[in-house]
């Protein structure tokens, strides 16, 4: 066993409990920002509860890739690093499917069901209950909201 800990103490650091099973593969098809932050908690708690850190960085990279599943590995094989394979992290893996599944792509669907509400119930503006939707649920800016509204004519 490895001697510290996070907070720089003496205590043994310690090892993989047995038996532990590694996350089921990521869905992607639907509820991705939800069904990423889940898996991606999950695998987390499995790298820690198993100690996965004693291992090589290649051995992690190619256990996370493993565990992510087929469609997942496809799309990672779709994204664009900075590093060369063989210097890959977990990390960086990690915050690229963190950008695809809950940054400008959530964001742009967002939008799209937003517009769409808009439509089905017959709307041609936005109330001061939809901008507080978009910046309390989504987490989008006034400014943001505003400039939505307005391109979409619909403020």
């Amino acid at each position: 066993m490895a001697e510290g800990n996070a907070e720089g103490g003496d205590l043994p650091t310690p090892g993989p409990i047995a038996g532990i099973r590694p996350p089921p593969p990521v869905c992607l098809d639907s509820n991705t920002a939800e069904n990423w932050r889940f898996f991606k908690q999950k695998w987390r708690n499995y790298a820690l509860i198993t100690n996965l850190s004693s291992q090589s960085r290649q051995y992690q990279v190619a256990l996370l890739l493993h565990v992510l599943g087929e469609q997942a590995l496809k799309i990672y094989n779709g994204f664009t690093f900075t590093t060369t394979e063989n210097n890959r992290t977990v990390n960086e893996i990690l915050t690229k499917f963190d950008e695809f599944a809950i940054g400008q792509v959530n964001e742009t669907y967002e939008r799209y069901v937003f517009q769409s509400r808009k439509k089905n119930e017959g709307l041609s503006h936005c109330t001061s209950s939809d901008i507080q939707d978009f910046e309390l649920v989504l987490g989008f800016s006034p400014a943001t909201v505003k400039k939505f509204c307005e391109a979409n004519f619909i403020f």
